[in-house]
């Protein structure tokens, strides 16, 4: 009877460790799609989208080459102009790119959010829930609103700059109080490299305006 005991307890497989996430994952119920919640993925998209387009502008303006200059100063078309006009004020474009993709960013974790619970039901499992709410949302936006764009942005910047501007020529307007709180609570930086204004780079000035 021992041995038979010894026997059965050797055959006896150790738990899956990862039953007990494949259970919570079978446990989410899939509570389906109205018309509402269909109209919330697409502002959703939208919303992608634009934080992607955003993400990329800022990449673009700032790798423009001086032969693209060159090509801009050359073709006094309507958007090159919008260009270069921004690109002479560069705290100002800088500061509202950054507004604007961090209002973006924070609608869309937002609004992920409610979806995902009108969508889905995860019951007693918080796990599950906050990886799905936290986790998926957050590396979905990384590489849809900054990484990819930023990475295309940087391969076509020309090409990327002469499609925003006119969208962030708006932005500008619209953001330019907050803008310009952002902009002149950088003037610290200014004051401490006294007699060596040139010297910021715009990556110093962008770790500046995000911190601040």
């Amino acid at each position: 009877m021992l041995r038979n005991s010894n026997q059965i307890n050797l055959e006896t497989p150790d738990p899956d460790p990862y039953a007990g996430l494949i259970s919570s994952l079978i446990s989410v119920v899939f509570i389906g799609i109205d018309a509402s919640t269909l109209l919330g993925l697409v502002v959703l998209l939208v919303l992608l989208l634009l934080s992607g387009l955003i993400s990329g502008s800022e990449t673009a303006f700032f790798s423009l080459k001086p032969s693209d200059i060159t090509w801009l100063k050359n073709h006094q078309q309507k958007r090159s102009l919008k260009v270069l006009s921004l690109r002479e004020i560069p705290k100002t474009l800088l500061a509202t790119i950054l507004v604007a993709n961090n209002l973006v960013n924070v609608a869309i974790v937002i609004l992920s959010s409610f979806l995902t619970l009108k969508i889905f039901d995860f019951g007693d499992s918080v796990f599950i829930s906050f990886l799905v709410r936290v986790v998926v949302i957050t590396s979905l936006l990384l590489l849809l609103g900054e990484i990819m764009p930023k990475i295309y942005a940087n391969h076509e910047p020309l090409k990327i700059a002469l499609f925003v501007a006119p969208f962030l020529g708006f932005f500008v307007v619209l953001f330019r109080p907050l803008s310009r709180v952002l902009v002149l609570s950088t003037s610290f930086i200014d004051k401490r490299m006294g007699n060596k204004p040139n010297s910021i780079s715009m990556s110093d000035l962008s770790v500046a305006i995000d911190i601040t």
